[in-house]
């Protein structure tokens, strides 16, 4: 009987421990990290020229920073730091806009709207400004 029951929690912790590894583990970023694959992604999207590159790199990294800082000092009032992203996201997009053409600055926009469609947020999505 001992057996049995040590073969059944053995197969139910290997099982457990199998299903725990499969699930996809959400890595965390940090700021520099998030600003590279920005830049990376914007660069590849949008063809940015190497001037535009380094300028966007800087205005991702700075705003990564912000949103990072931001994240930490919420205390857990999570509308506040909805509406400062959401007002950080327009000054980012203002700089970028500085920075980009304006086929580009389109572009970054319709690529930033699917992206928020795709997985089903409403948060840190620019508005089209004029």
């Amino acid at each position: 009987m001992k057996n049995i029951l040590f073969s059944i929690f053995t197969i139910l912790l290997v099982s457990f421990a199998i299903s725990t590894k499969a699930q996809p583990q959400h890595k965390k970023f940090n700021a520099e990290d998030m600003s590279k694959m920005q830049t990376e992604m914007m660069k590849k999207e949008l063809n940015l020229s190497d001037k535009q590159t380094t300028e966007v790199s800087a205005i991702n990294l700075k705003f990564a920073k912000k949103m990072d800082e931001q994240r930490k000092n919420s205390e857990g009032d999570r509308e506040a730091m909805h509406k400062q992203m959401e007002t950080m996201q327009k000054e980012r997009n203002a700089e970028l806009k500085e920075v980009l053409t304006d086929e580009q600055y389109e572009k970054f926009l319709k690529k930033e709207e699917e992206m928020r469609k795709n997985h089903g947020r409403g948060s840190g999505i620019p508005e089209k400004s004029e």
